[in-house]
């Protein structure tokens, strides 16, 4: 009689492991799989953290200086009447004669560049009239700017009386 106690408690006890030990030994491995995997996105979390605070650290290192260049070149938003006067002092400063200045912002230029950066244009066209030096000097002022732009187009014809028609085309930059 012992001896069938002692079996029927040895399968009671392996059913019971059956029914409810397994089931209970499985959710104990997800949920450690799951602890493990909050562990490492925590430590994702404290990595990124450290990089931010360095890149943040390494930010607030860069003179104002350099940060007043950058929008300088490249400026948040632009200003027709800012480029206006920047393009008539240029003209000005190597003693030509303004002719017309044409400016239109990149929402009205049929060429549309887009990028992730959102990057933006200001179209213009220029026309003015000088002598060589003066033109030499209008071509090494504009290319030592420190504006970000192309010219798209630059047409010199010779003039009369040693003058010089200078007619160019291009796009300055700003982003958003």
């Amino acid at each position: 009689m012992k001896n069938i106690i002692i079996l029927i408690m040895l399968i009671a006890g392996v059913v019971g492991m059956k029914l409810y030990g397994f089931p209970a030994w499985r959710d104990i491995q997800l949920h450690r799989a799951e602890i493990n995997q909050l562990k490492e996105v925590q430590e994702k979390a404290k990595d990124s953290e450290k990089v931010r605070s360095s890149i943040l650290a390494r930010l607030r290192e860069i003179p104002q200086s350099d940060i007043d260049k950058l929008q300088k070149m490249f400026p948040e938003a632009t200003a027709k009447d800012d480029m206006y006067y920047f393009f008539q002092q240029l003209v000005e400063r190597s003693n030509m004669k303004l002719e017309s200045i044409t400016l239109a912002d990149s929402a009205n230029a049929t060429e549309e560049v887009t990028d992730a950066n959102s990057t933006q244009f200001l179209s213009f066209a220029l026309a003015a009239e000088g002598d060589y030096q003066a033109v030499r000097s209008f071509l090494s002022t504009l290319e030592n700017n420190q504006k970000l732009m192309d010219i798209l187009n630059l047409d010199i014809q010779k003039g009369e009386l040693g003058k010089y028609k200078l007619s160019l085309k291009g796009r300055m930059y700003y982003g958003n």
